[in-house]
């Protein structure tokens, strides 16, 4: 069977354009279908480790519309011919729709978003052998990708996402006239290893810059906990090394100039993409000042506290632990917090204040220059987290009282 291209992706991206092209589209898939159906996401073939891995929702079809769900007409092989958000009854007709055209070893399916009907935002070609997804090859609103899977007796034992940003939906003309290479596109694999009784035991990925033979980085995505290990025995082992290894990480940098904060930003989350140890960020009492004297008192607490904004200013010095172990324990407590079905970060966030708490128990003379005031606590740069909470639970209050009164922190009410 031959291989769908990137010319046949641009022919299928040109004869879909135009309102007649939707209209025979929509006349020959609904034509076909013979049964409308609900369920809870668009049952398009799918990578069946996502639901460990990446803690994907378990797909299915319901027995009445679902709040989030999509309707999906099928024919009397029932394949799957069209998808909509509403019903074909619903008078609204502001509903994204899907037709699945079938062709030898696969299906088209062209997407047509709600306020467009004469050019599609999507087209997908998706490969299977009988239900087992094998390659989708598509344009999108943002760009082309590829994704590959490969299976070893059953096993999904490789998956390839290959991206070509720049050529996308948006702009047709220059879709239908662009080239494809190698070494312009960026290439992501997720490698799976299973043990002898075919379990999963480790989900790696690895990034790639065009025809480069090594990953630019590789993450840990996924770790089977090995009997015995918790949530609980992780997250105390992960505050054990870095309460250890943080401060000769420090010591490292061979500081000259007083700092007035060691702040620590969270991680495990999704924009964290090559490692967990959290970024360290020590700004210079010299740059406090300065930030004091260019803003209004109300300006300076915040860009003086805000890790986001500090990053861009002169006087700011960063690092991080790097230790193995540490980066697969953090990766792993993500995978059982923010990563799983029942999603919270609160026991990772009270384990980074009980860090800090240590830390500045800690005397810190001999490991860099530091002001009287010197405080260490976790941040937030997403600005999700109020930071008074992390500061309380972290910073001894004698601190907390020297800072309100030179007015460098915000008033907070000491327990």
């Amino acid at each position: 069977m031959s291989r769908i291209t990137h010319t046949e992706l641009q022919t299928a991206l040109k004869d879909s354009q135009g309102p007649d092209a939707y209209a025979r589209m929509k006349a020959e898939c609904e034509g076909a279908v013979v049964e409308w159906r609900w369920a809870n996401c668009i049952m398009k073939p799918y990578n069946p480790l996502d639901r460990i891995v990446i803690n994907w929702p378990v797909r299915k079809w319901t027995k009445k519309p679902d709040k989030y769900g999509f309707i999906h007409g099928l024919d009397e092989q029932q394949r799957i011919r069209v998808v909509r958000s509403k019903p074909p009854t619903s008078k609204d007709s502001r509903t994204d729709e899907t037709f699945v055209v079938e062709a030898p070893g696969g299906a088209w399916w062209f997407s047509y978003p709600d306020d467009c009907k004469t050019a599609p935002d999507e087209i997908a070609w998706i490969e299977t052998d009988e239900d087992r997804w094998l390659r989708m090859l598509a344009i999108t609103y943002f760009s082309v990708h590829e994704t590959l899977l490969h299976w070893e007796s059953g096993q999904l034992i490789r998956q390839e996402d290959r991206n070509w940003e720049g050529v996308n939906t948006q702009d047709v003309p220059e879709a239908l006239s662009a080239k494809f290479s190698m070494e312009e596109s960026r290439t992501t694999t997720m490698e799976y290893e299973y043990s002898e009784d075919g379990t999963l035991q480790s989900a790696i990925e690895k990034y790639f810059r065009g025809t480069d033979p090594e990953p630019a980085f590789t993450t840990t995505k996924y770790l089977r906990l090995p009997e015995g290990v918790t949530l609980k025995t992780l997250l105390a082992d992960a505050e054990e090394i870095l309460v250890r290894e943080i401060p000769p990480a420090i010591q490292k940098l061979k500081l000259s100039q007083p700092v007035y904060a060691l702040l620590l930003k969270f991680t495990g989350v999704d924009t964290d993409v090559t490692g967990y140890p959290p970024p360290l960020l020590l700004p210079t009492a010299a740059l406090r000042e300065k930030i004091f004297q260019d803003k209004t008192p109300a300006e300076a607490l915040y860009f003086c506290w805000s890790i986001a904004d500090l990053v861009g200013f002169d006087g700011v010095s960063s690092t991080a632990c790097e230790h193995t172990e540490l980066d697969e324990k953090l990766q792993t407590i993500f995978q059982l917090t923010i990563n799983s079905s029942r999603s919270s970060y609160a026991q990772v966030r009270k384990m980074y204040q009980r860090v800090c708490a240590r830390l500045n128990a800690l005397d810190w003379s001999h490991i860099l220059p530091t002001t009287d005031d010197f405080i260490i606590f976790p941040v937030d740069d997403h600005g999700e987290m109020d930071p008074r909470k992390d500061i309380l639970a972290s910073v001894p209050h004698d601190k907390l009282t020297l800072l309100m009164e030179r007015k460098r922190i915000w008033k907070m009410k000491l327990k």
